[in-house]
């Protein structure tokens, strides 16, 4: 998921993801883009690394699904 805020005064644009096995929860990550980003780039990136780290960590026989909660990606 990605996220655009301002702390301090100054622009954070991050990302989240949770990576799941059936109901457990076995990998977490996030990130904070550059000042200039956007959300749309937080949603994309974001993505693009849960992918990588499900990758990863997946065996051989798992089914990989992404849900996103952005039409726009």
């Amino acid at each position: 998921d990605g996220s655009e805020q301002r702390c301090e005064g100054k622009k954070r644009v991050t990302y989240g993801y949770a990576i799941y096995r059936a109901q457990e929860k076995i990998a977490t990550g996030r990130g904070s883009l550059h000042s200039l980003s956007h959300v749309f780039d937080a949603e994309a990136i974001g993505a693009c690394r849960a992918l990588q780290h499900a990758a990863q960590i997946a065996r051989p026989t798992d089914a990989v699904y992404m849900c996103i909660d952005s039409t726009s990606v």
